[in-house]
């Protein structure tokens, strides 16, 4: 898993979040690949920490979608199949639309000049083909519509869901380099609306739920190909 930069004022009550992000990072980037196990021994020698911190992590994961723990067996990357596409996206579909909806008319002109710059991020990174800093402007972009919201319990909940997105996509990178031009058009789209103004809620509503649903179809298109049901 690489080395790690542990420092000396470690604080307790951060342990498991430490362990949690760690761990994320590592399965987002590909360096612990799907069906890897993680192994608690290894783990507290690396964080000098006891097993229940760790195991709390690991719990902390599942609850991200990242990480199967199977009793008596241990903690495993999860094995991403297609019914995790069908489960996630119409999830995701129906409450970035309901963030978009309520943001619309809350948005201020700082959100709108950040989400043009993250948009300006999104098609310089496109045009030189670099996806994990494509898609990091692309969450920027979302999460700017989600925080305009106001609304805690909606923005949780999509982080969650932000994050395993985000490792969906990076598992298919072969199959998603050649949408670039797809998704920076449904992107231009969703901020013009958002600087004009001139359709209704339920519109915007529509628009971006439809943004995200793209995303089911491509997978539906692409990932039986890698890892069949």
């Amino acid at each position: 898993m690489g080395k790690i930069d542990l420092h000396d004022n470690f604080r307790p009550v951060n342990l498991v979040n430490q362990i949690a992000q760690f761990l994320e990072k590592a399965i987002l980037e590909g360096s612990l690949p799907m069906g890897k196990q993680l192994v608690e021994t290894e783990l507290s020698q690396r964080f000098s920490a006891s097993r229940p911190p760790i195991r709390e992590a690991f719990r902390v994961l599942e609850n991200k979608g990242l990480v199967t723990i199977v009793p008596w067996k241990g903690a495993f990357v999860k094995n991403i199949t297609q019914q995790d596409f069908e489960n996630h996206f119409p999830v995701r579909a129906v409450l970035d639309g309901l963030a978009a909806k309520t943001a619309y008319r809350k948005v201020t002109k700082e959100d709108v000049a950040a989400m043009r710059s993250a948009f300006e991020g999104m098609r310089e990174t496109a045009s030189k083909k670099y996806f994990k800093e494509f898609l990091d402007f692309h969450n920027e972009f979302h999460t700017i519509i989600n925080n305009a919201t106001g609304n805690e319990t909606l923005i949780n909940f999509l982080n969650l869901l932000r994050a395993q997105d985000s490792w969906f996509l990076l598992s298919s990178l072969e199959y998603f380099k050649h949408n670039y031009e797809d998704s920076l058009k449904q992107h231009e789209t969703i901020l013009r609306e958002f600087t004009r103004k001139r359709i209704s809620e339920e519109e915007m509503e529509a628009l971006v739920k439809g943004h995200v649903l793209v995303g089911l179809e491509f997978f539906r298109q692409t990932w039986p190909n890698r890892n069949p049901r």
